[in-house]
């Protein structure tokens, strides 16, 4: 079997020739077996062709994911960089949308992956740039993701980023403690109304994707959406729904589900089967 073919059966709980090992290289690796650093490696986008490379050097399974091109038609994003005394590159991406205006700052490290050093929005305006990152107004170009398909094809099973969970979502807004407040303090019909409106515009995304691009499996994120961070309880009440949302959608346009899950698991494992989850990695006990 190829290892693309040994992972999809993997996912789909049929027999392989062996079990699948699957590695997750990600960006240092990748960027070592390059040869590149890691500022160029983020800012390029290598991560799929540095996955393809580290897995054929180690002759091992794997899996990676493609990003679509996304433009938005009611509002303007300009970057501007500055190279630090330290060598690091600081970007800041600025959004203007309705008169309003958010920014955010990422640092390129040449030896470490980049950092967020200042977040979308305050907990005050999380409202508003949610509603500017969930506008109708997006046009996916999937020329580049359909190339890096072409490129891996049975090297690794290569999947689509569709985002992440609910709370990683505001968390990507605001930063995780900003996060966490705005949970606390904001009315509940508020945040029930941005979840549903966070998963119709993510299941249209998938929609549009699945009609101009071939992939077999699509892959949710995480950055703290798990048990060791938000506990079972608030992942139950507000990132379950939107994962089995989309496992349901996936499954009935057959396609496979792929979710990250950073820490401890055990205690939402009965949550993933029920979901209907075909993968879920790492998978950490206790």
């Amino acid at each position: 079997m190829t290892p693309k073919e040994r992972m999809l059966r993997a996912y789909k709980g049929r027999k392989t020739d062996r079990i699948p090992v699957a590695p997750e290289f990600w960006n240092y690796i990748g960027a070592k077996t390059l040869g590149v650093d890691m500022e160029t490696f983020e800012r390029e986008g290598l991560l799929p062709m540095g996955l393809l490379a580290a897995f054929q050097k180690y002759g091992t399974d794997g899996w990676g994911i493609a990003f679509p091109s996304v433009k938005w038609h009611d509002r303007k994003t300009t970057e501007k960089t500055r190279r630090l005394p330290s060598g690091q590159l600081e970007a800041e991406t600025v959004h203007t949308w309705h008169g309003k205006t958010f920014s955010t700052v990422s640092v390129f490290d040449r030896k470490e992956p980049s950092w967020v050093k200042k977040f979308l929005a305050d907990e005050d305006s999380v409202r508003d740039a949610a509603e500017m990152l969930l506008s109708s107004e997006a046009e996916y170009d999937v020329s580049g993701m359909n190339e890096v398909w072409k490129t891996v094809g049975d090297s690794y099973l290569c999947e689509v980023w569709t985002g992440t969970p609910f709370f990683d979502f505001i968390e990507g807004i605001a930063g995780f403690e900003e996060a966490v407040s705005f949970f606390a303090d904001e009315d509940e019909k508020i945040l029930q109304a941005l979840l549903e409106k966070y998963t119709a515009s993510q299941l249209r995304m998938m929609d549009i994707l699945i009609e101009k691009t071939p992939f077999e499996s699509y892959f949710i994120g995480c950055s703290s959406s798990c048990n060791s961070l938000i506990g079972p309880h608030m992942w139950r009440k507000w990132d379950k729904p939107y994962i089995k949302a989309v496992a349901d959608h996936l499954h009935s346009r057959g396609k496979l589900l792929h979710v990250h899950f950073h820490g401890k698991s055990i205690e939402t494992i009965e949550d993933f089967a029920e979901i209907g989850i075909d993968c879920v990695c790492p998978f950490e006990r206790g």
